[in-house]
């Protein structure tokens, strides 16, 4: 352990998925640590500019973590492959047509009352 260098195994964009690897790693006992975290946390506008979070490794663990990481992947592609995508059914349709009716009809206490009144203020101007 003493000749361990640290290499990258994987880079994210996204740092929850950053997280998620490095918890599918600790959980198989690999020591691992993220870089930049920080950096593309705080300033994400930054994110690709950074190269993203770096998952780095042990260089004795690498060919072990490799495996479990192409195994996770592997698992999570059998699981999707059969899986439909989610119907939606368009919930701001609703709320479209009633803002437009809104604008429509305007507001009741500064329309006026028939056609041929004027426009008179809720309130009196000063």
């Amino acid at each position: 352990m003493t000749n361990s260098k640290l290499i990258q195994i994987a880079r994210f964009f996204d740092s929850t998925q950053a997280h998620i690897a490095r918890g599918i790693l600790e959980t198989h006992d690999i020591p691992c640590f993220l870089f930049d975290e920080n950096h593309t946390s705080t300033a994400w506008h930054l994110n690709i500019a950074l190269g993203g979070t770096r998952l780095m490794i042990l260089s004795e663990d690498y060919d072990r973590a490799l495996g479990i990481i192409k195994d996770t992947i592997e698992i999570e592609k059998k699981y999707y492959q059969n899986r439909k995508a989610p119907i939606i059914r368009k919930p701001y349709l609703k709320t479209f047509i009633g803002t437009i009716m809104g604008f429509l009809a305007g507001a009741p206490s500064i329309r006026p009352k028939k056609k041929h009144d004027k426009f008179q203020p809720p309130h009196p101007l000063p």
